[in-house]
């Protein structure tokens, strides 16, 4: 078997917050391996923003709007992925009721 065909992608632990607050907070756990892939899902009724720290806002999720982060699509052959220990944060803009998600994904030899 190669190299290559020894890889394999895993889905990590979901991690959420329910009625996201206005100011940022952070959304779950940091991340437990280095993650290529990750999945957000806006399960509220409002605007949120994500963020990898606690002062910028850096991607916008309209309500409903699921956005996979996939930073190795067009990486060619060289590592890329998000390092262990990332932690991302979510605030609210203006209302928002319900529940965000972020799924990890990480590659397994």
């Amino acid at each position: 078997m190669s190299a290559q065909n020894s890889r394999r992608l895993e889905i990590d632990e979901v991690r959420s917050v329910t009625t996201p607050g206005a100011t940022f907070q952070t959304l779950g756990d940091p991340l437990d391996f280095p993650a290529p892939l990750i999945l957000f899902v806006n399960a509220t009724d409002g605007l949120l923003f994500i963020s990898d720290n606690t002062t910028q806002d850096k991607i916008p999720l309209v309500a409903g709007a699921n956005f996979v982060l996939d930073v190795r699509s067009n990486s060619g052959l060289e590592p890329i992925a998000f390092d262990k220990g990332k932690q991302f944060y979510v605030r609210r803009e203006g209302a928002a009721a319900g529940t965000v998600y972020m799924t990890p994904f990480y590659m397994k030899v």
